[in-house]
């Protein structure tokens, strides 16, 4: 998981550096937070998954987030939406580790329940069914507004359209395991993105 992380956002930072100095600070700045936190995060429990303790999904993440990383070298924002963008990946990074310190041991990259599941409706989770995907939806943008508000509208939509699939399925697992229950959280609050969706 580590390296599928380290690997595309280390690639993308050396040549920012070598064809712009440091020029790209920031960006590689927040990238290296955004990595810290995902590896600090990176333990989970009671996984029964053998293979994806989220290697796929951390590293079409930081792929994309990569791509976008150097794509400042053709393109770049004025300085107020960088700063959007840094606000915005931030919150995300945030979002993320607030999701995962909220759901403990139910935490995972697999979709599973464990034999106790507990449906978790504290924090954030109070009011967005999956804040973590919304950290991420913020995180992905907020590394494309570093190139342009054009390209931060694309990953957007990419992104949100992947989040949404993944949450489809993650929903009809949750529904199928505590039913009712399920289906009057969902009633009560936002799949994603707080009075959208």
């Amino acid at each position: 998981m580590a390296l599928s992380l380290l690997t595309p956002l280390a690639c993308a930072s050396a040549v920012l550096v070598y064809y712009a100095g440091l020029t790209f600070v920031v960006p590689i700045i927040m990238a290296s937070v955004l990595l810290l936190a995902e590896l600090y995060f990176l333990q989970e429990t009671d996984s029964d998954s053998t293979f994806d303790k989220g290697i796929k999904s951390g590293f079409m993440v930081s792929c994309a987030i990569s791509i976008v990383m150097l794509l400042q070298l053709l393109m770049r924002s004025d300085v107020l939406l960088h700063l959007v963008g840094s606000l915005l990946i931030a919150g995300g990074i945030g979002l993320r580790a607030h999701g995962k310190i909220v759901l403990g041991r139910h935490f995972s990259h697999s979709l599973r329940v464990l034999a106790d599941h507990q449906l978790v409706k504290v924090g954030a989770f109070k009011y967005i069914r999956h804040p973590a995907y919304l950290g991420t939806l913020l995180i992905v943008t907020g590394f494309a507004l570093y190139t342009s508000i054009y390209a931060a509208l694309v990953i957007f939509f990419l992104a949100l359209a992947l989040i949404l699939k993944r949450v489809s399925q993650e929903e009809k697992m949750l529904l199928g395991y505590f039913g009712a229950a399920y289906r009057q959280y969902q009633f009560d609050s936002f799949k994603v993105i707080p009075f959208v969706i």
